[in-house]
């Protein structure tokens, strides 16, 4: 394992902050993935004590960012079949997700999206970490749209895993093209809920999301 700087953490809501510390640390890509979590390197390197380190790491363990097998820690590493088991169940609540928004969401909510979309359209460089959190602000906002919070908060884990299955594909070659090309995809989503088409929007984000699992295979081939 690498060297660790120490991070101070607040003390309030401490487990929380320790969990969404360790997950940025991973999605910084500062964990490989299978990493085994000690808990009292991590308790030192944050500054605070093991317990909620404990804690903070069964948040993650429960959002599929962290596997424990009864004796430790470790950062996600599925196989082959649960990767593509991942991919299907985003696939089939994404859909879901486009042809609710279709029906429910707001002129306002609809146009707020598309201003999300054009502000990111103009980007000129940015990093594998800036792409995928805007990929990941883009589909909440849509989940939101929608108005139902279970479907929320089913997506939100399985978005996150599948966002971070994606980071190790890019790690070594992230292709900057993909962002306009993303926004590209993400905008016909958009023009079909716009039209108010919701089967037209489920079968934009079918293309869209296989595109991207197309990719992210060729890349983890590679």
């Amino acid at each position: 394992m690498t060297e660790r700087t120490t991070i101070p953490i607040a003390k309030r809501h401490l487990s929380d902050e320790v969990a969404r510390t360790i997950k940025e640390l991973i999605f910084d890509l500062k964990f490989r993935r299978g990493e085994r979590l000690i808990v009292e390197s991590l308790a030192e390197q944050l500054g605070v004590s093991m317990t909620p380190i404990r804690e903070g790491l069964k948040q993650l363990v429960n959002q599929g960012i962290v596997e424990y097998d009864g004796k430790s820690y470790a950062v996600l590493n599925p196989t082959n079949q649960q990767i593509q088991d991942m991919f299907d169940i985003r696939r089939y609540l994404e859909k879901l997700s486009a042809n609710a928004a279709a029906r429910y969401a707001t002129d306002e909510q609809l146009q707020e999206l598309y201003d999300f979309q054009y502000v990111w359209r103009k980007k000129q460089d940015i990093d594998l970490s800036q792409f995928i959190a805007f990929d990941i602000e883009f589909h909440t906002m849509l989940a939101k749209s929608t108005g139902n919070e279970r479907l929320l908060s089913l997506a939100s884990p399985v978005n996150e895993q599948c966002h971070l299955l994606r980071l190790w594909s890019y790690e070594h070659r992230f292709p900057k093209e993909n962002l306009v090309i993303t926004v590209d995809e993400h905008l016909a989503i958009l023009d079909a809920m716009k039209a108010r088409q919701p089967q037209k929007a489920e079968e934009e984000m079918d293309i869209h999301l296989l595109k991207g699992e197309a990719i992210a295979w060729r890349m983890f081939q590679r």
